[in-house]
């Protein structure tokens, strides 16, 4: 089943009137992208004589938004030729910042014109409110197995739920609600033991990089939109509340923010009209509000739906479109709301390899290949990224900090950015120092409360990542780097600019020896011990930055690198080179828009072995990231396979490097089946 994509946006033009286009996106069809506009009047007024009459008020609703011929056929016309396909519709209504005032209005009853059918809690029609976000964080998916929720319960103390006339919430009995409605998904909470503060809530999603935020508590719109919270600050102990501008400023400061926040405020209308848009503007990737006070009863059956529903596949509009049906019946049934800056609501992934018949074959040749020391690992930029964070957040950062074109920001080349620090500088010294300092600065915000605060400006640049690797909670199993120790490998081959392999190998007990090859200054590295497992050697591509004259940054230094690694590959060490060209490869960490992978690419097949690779069976762990779309469809999967191609037979793993090293390892140790296969379309 196929997902076709109808965005309508709306945006204010007149003062009596505002403009609706229609952007249609389905493969399937011939004519795959279509765009439509229309009008819609801005006399809504009549909708608020009939609140209170659920029916009424989704006939006017619809009336009223279906009343330009051109709408009503454009979006009969695309829905319709999506569902006679046996394909569904997602639906994403965007209303434009001129037009706010239309974000009251309750969308989610808006029903199918010529059936009458609520479009909100149709299968076939997944509808969401999507929002713009000018927030530069990537938000990377997880896999299925791993997603974390907090559950926050914010209750007053007895004298200020009394002082604002609010009854005092059973923090026990709402945890315990939230733990049943969340079912398999892994679960922390606080609030319990004594009233939530906003200070202990942050430091939670600080140290915790949660997936889910579950809040609960009180909300007011007497005046002004607040969220009742105890403060610590000492001038705001008699003011327990917070306003959405303060939410905002605090999720904006997380590197990492939860992939989903659910808003189950009583008293909310504020959550929809005042922050649940906002969130989304400052980097959250999805929220559930309530447009107004919803009953227990009704929010307890349509959470537990929502999560039950969530962890089949990670799409939450799916989700949510499954939970509103449940509570199609219930007078406040159009309460929730989902505001999304997702295009295919996805929250989580499956890890896995994408479907072959010759899977269980392929991965029992990887398993040999590595017990007999013949996988070669080839670690990626991305590898290390819940220690120093997104490569492309630190470039759009570096942007930011030093004032380059802000539309480098729009780019996810961090070569392209260091080129232009480089060229504001005129010095390559300071350059790569300023690069260093903004790392700091990123495993500052990402890390902060892990270290003693001095330890992020003093540590020296490699101690303070393998200080922040060691402080990261382990969570039953070995991250990354120590599961990529455990393998009993002669070669590593290293394109990060860190010596966390390193340490890690000599944790383990190994001895490895580090290789740089010198090709800016022309020298040859003689012959080196042959590697061992015991005794691996660790090849820096391109460089550390402990070494400037081999560190590979610019695009310069990229070209000048690629030239040199052609035109001199005897240079390049034969332990290094018989072991990339007989080996099979296992591409850990790399984006397809690396340049790290493109350069890497080119050289090794500048190699004199060539036709070596095409004997072999290679494996590519791609990152999944939260913004790549249909991430998992044959499109991409076909795109990365002819980019590798020259390297024969290679499988494409969908997940994370420590998803697939776990799994290798248990395969190494004999207790584990293969990865399951994925479905090759989403």
């Amino acid at each position: 089943m196929e997902t076709a994509d109808l965005e309508i946006s709306i945006r204010k033009t007149q003062i009596d009137a505002y403009s609706v286009e229609l952007r249609f996106n389905y493969e399937k069809e011939s004519q795959a992208t279509a765009s439509h506009e229309g009008v819609l009047s801005a006399d809504f007024q009549h909708l608020l004589a009939v609140e209170h009459d659920i029916p009424a008020y989704g006939r006017m609703l619809t009336e009223y938004f279906f009343k330009d011929a051109n709408v009503r056929d454009a979006f009969l016309s695309s829905v319709n030729s999506t569902l006679s396909n046996g394909d569904r519709c997602r639906i994403r209504l965007f209303i434009g910042s001129s037009a706010l005032e239309l974000q009251k209005l309750r969308w989610e009853l808006l029903e199918k014109p010529d059936t009458n059918t609520r479009i909100s809690t149709s299968a076939g029609m997944l509808f969401s409110r999507y929002m713009f976000s000018n927030d530069f964080r990537s938000v990377h998916l997880r896999p299925q197995g791993e997603v974390r929720a907090l559950i926050a319960v914010s209750t007053l103390t007895p004298e200020h739920a009394s002082q604002f006339n609010l009854a005092r919430l059973d923090a026990e009995q709402e945890i315990a609600r939230a733990r049943l409605a969340c079912g398999e998904v892994a679960c922390d909470d606080i609030g319990a033991d004594q009233p939530l503060t906003l200070t202990a809530l942050w430091t939670a999603l600080q140290k915790g990089d949660y997936d889910i935020l579950y809040l609960l508590g009180h909300g007011s719109d007497q005046g002004r939109p607040i969220f009742f919270i105890e403060r610590e600050e000492p001038e705001r102990l008699d003011k327990p509340y917070a306003e959405p501008q303060e939410f905002v400023n605090r999720f904006s400061g997380l590197l990492r923010v939860p992939r989903l926040v659910i808003l189950g405020s009583c008293q909310s209308s504020f959550t929809t009209i005042s922050l649940g848009p906002r969130l989304v503007e400052a980097g959250i990737p999805a929220v559930i509000a309530m447009q107004d006070s919803i009953s227990i009863q009704t929010f307890q059956r349509f959470i537990t739906v929502l999560f039950s529903e969530l962890t089949k596949d990670g799409a939450i509009d799916e989700a949510v479109a499954s939970a509103r049906d449940v509570i199609r019946d219930h007078q406040d049934c159009w309460m929730p709301v989902l505001f999304s800056r997702l295009k295919d609501n996805r929250i989580w992934f499956k890890a896995g390899f994408t479907s072959d018949p010759n899977r269980i074959a392929f991965w029992t040749t990887i398993i040999d290949r590595a017990k007999r020391q013949k996988l070669v690992p080839i670690i990626g930029p991305g590898f290390g990224d819940y220690i120093h964070g997104d490569l492309q957040d630190l470039a759009k950062s570096i942007v930011d900090s030093y004032h380059l074109p802000r539309p480098l920001r729009s780019t996810d080349s961090f070569p392209h950015v260091c080129q232009s620090l480089l060229a504001v500088t005129g010095d390559r010294d300071t350059a790569i120092n300023n690069i260093r300092n903004e790392i700091r600065r990123q495993i500052q915000r990402y890390h902060a409360g892990r270290l003693p605060k001095e330890r992020f400006a003093d540590a020296e640049f490699q101690d303070l990542l393998w200080e922040v690797r060691q402080a990261l909670p382990k969570r039953g199993r070995e991250d990354a780097y120590g599961l990529l120790a455990g393998l009993d490998v002669p070669v590593f081959i290293n394109t990060t600019r860190d010596d966390l392999l390193v340490r890690a190998l000599a944790a383990n007990g190994k001895e490895p020896k580090i290789v740089e090859w010198p090709w800016r200054g022309g020298k040859k590295i003689g012959r080196l011990t042959p590697p061992t497992a015991e005794k691996p050697i660790v090849y820096h591509v391109f460089g550390t930055f402990e070494n400037d004259q081999s560190l590979v940054l610019t695009e310069d230094d990229f070209f000048e690198f690629l030239i040199r690694a052609t035109n001199n590959r005897d240079q390049i060490p034969e332990e290094i080179r018989s072991r990339t060209s007989f080996g099979s490869l296992a591409f850990l960490g790399f984006q397809l828009t690396d340049w790290s992978l493109r350069v890497l690419l080119n050289m090794l097949m500048n190699q004199e072995s060539k036709e070596a690779f095409r004997q072999h069976v290679h494996v590519a762990v791609q990152l999944s990231r939260i913004d790549d779309g249909q991430n998992q469809t044959t499109h991409l999967a076909t795109y990365l396979a002819r980019l590798i191609r020259e390297f024969g037979d290679v499988q494409i793993f969908w997940g994370r490097p420590d998803d697939f090293l776990t799994e290798l390892l248990a395969g190494l140790a004999g207790g584990r089946q293969p990865p399951a296969a994925l479905p090759q379309a989403a």
